[in-house]
């Protein structure tokens, strides 16, 4: 089912979180990535599929900005995954700011190895 949804059906069911996570008590959102399946983005050149994945982050940290307990990323550093998996390549590559990390910098020398 994930792997046959296109980017906008992503984009949509991301956007829905939003809405659920505001009603929920409290909530921690665990281990959520940039990952996107291939269908997502088959006809996509790097340009686009990167600015695809800038907004799929976005949403996501929209949404996740409102449980009650935070988030956290899927790894920081992961080298046999996708790079979409990674905290650490997607500060690198500019896909993602974190509200509040590095006073919302991208990505700055402060970034570990």
């Amino acid at each position: 089912y994930w792997s046959s949804k296109s980017l906008e059906a992503h984009l949509m069911a991301a956007k829905s979180r939003s809405r659920l996570i505001a009603n929920m008590p409290s909530c921690c959102v665990s281990e959520w990535s940039l990952d996107l399946p291939a269908e997502a983005h088959r006809n996509a050149d790097s340009e686009k599929l990167q600015g695809a994945i800038r907004v799929f982050a976005n949403i996501q940290l929209e949404a996740f900005e409102k449980a009650s307990h935070g988030w956290f990323y899927w790894t920081w550093k992961d080298s046999i995954g996708p790079s979409s998996w990674s905290l650490r390549k997607c500060l690198r590559r500019g896909v993602l700011t974190v509200p509040g990390a590095c006073g919302g910098a991208v990505a700055t020398p402060a970034v570990p190895p």
